[in-house]
């Protein structure tokens, strides 16, 4: 074999090499999809997927695994700048986050013979300023997760390649109004004032690289639940009757369940039950969850008829 044969061999090895430590799981194939996927198609595969592998619905062993998978895959490909990480550089590249924008070069063999390429190399833009909204959602969107689709209008640069007058979209305007969506998932045990980035989705100005609009995720106040880390409290009234003799109620959770509440013996004003199993879903383990609290408050008569007194001191008199 020629020096030229055994040098260019090499360069593929290495070249493989490179690209073959960026490479570990398929993001792509995680959700059935082909690396010319559209937004859209991403969003629907993720939305499908997550309902088949949710682990509360879904009691496979594996179910959980593969639905941590889908999800970390859809955090990914759905958010254009880690998209373009992870074609470059796979899922190694996404967790270092490296700069796509950056001029990278390879260059491989120093004595006479050498090859260089490089990624990226793109002249850097003004970025646009960033958009931040406040999304308000009740506690039971952050126990069950949502998805909402919220119609979205911005400027937009014409893409057509001659423009002028005509261009149907744009009629001779270098910018355009477009509508579209914002497609926002909200994960099961996602927390308050979270963050949901698109990046590039603010208005598009001419020789400026778009800001990124965020969304701040905020949490309506629940007039009986209070939720604190993975766990719900909450505030039971019972009669003095009930506090002395026991009693059965239900009680509506807020992600719709209804939960029996039984005491068979006397119960404190203030007393604290603990409720495993009904408190927060843990992020990305939905099947794992916090506690539910429920202090018992005792609701005593403001009053007492002579005759009640009576009969209350005859039955505590009684041996």
């Amino acid at each position: 074999m020629d020096l030229f044969s055994i040098k260019f061999t090499s360069f593929f090895i290495i070249t493989f090499f490179i690209f073959s430590v960026y490479s570990t799981k398929d993001f792509y194939e995680l959700l059935g999809l082909t690396r010319d996927a559209t937004e859209t198609q991403i969003k629907k595969a993720y939305h499908s997927l997550s309902k088949i592998y949710y682990p509360d619905k879904n009691h496979a062993p594996d179910a959980e695994e593969k639905f941590v998978e889908i999800a970390e895959a859809y955090e990914t490909l759905s958010d254009s700048k880690k998209r373009k990480l992870y074609d470059l550089y796979g899922e190694e590249g996404v967790k270092q986050g490296r700069d796509p924008n950056s001029f990278q070069t390879f260059q491989t063999f120093d004595n006479g013979f050498s090859f260089t390429f490089n990624f990226g190399g793109q002249q850097r833009q003004r970025k646009g300023a960033d958009l931040n909204i406040d999304l308000f959602l009740d506690l039971k969107d952050f126990i069950q997760g949502k998805i909402i689709d919220i119609p979205y209008t911005k400027n937009a640069l014409c893409t057509c390649p001659k423009g002028g007058y005509s261009c149907k979209k744009c009629k001779g305007k270098p910018l355009m109004r477009v509508d579209t969506q914002l497609h926002v998932v909200i994960e099961p045990g996602m927390n308050p004032n979270e963050e949901i980035k698109f990046d590039g989705y603010t208005d598009e100005e001419i020789n400026t690289i778009p800001g990124d609009l965020i969304i701040t995720i905020r949490e309506n106040p629940d007039s009986l639940f209070q939720r604190k880390g993975m766990d719900l409290t909450t505030e039971l009234k019972i009669s003095l009757l009930d506090s002395l003799v026991g009693f059965k109620k239900t009680i509506r959770h807020p992600n719709g369940e209804l939960i029996t509440i039984e005491e068979d013996s006397i119960t404190h004003h203030g007393m604290i039950r603990k409720y495993k199993g009904y408190g927060m879903p843990k992020r990305h383990f939905p099947s794992e969850k916090g506690s539910l609290f429920i202090r018992y408050l005792v609701d005593f008569p403001k009053s007492l008829t002579d005759e009640q007194k009576l009969r209350l001191e005859n039955i505590f008199n009684e041996k």
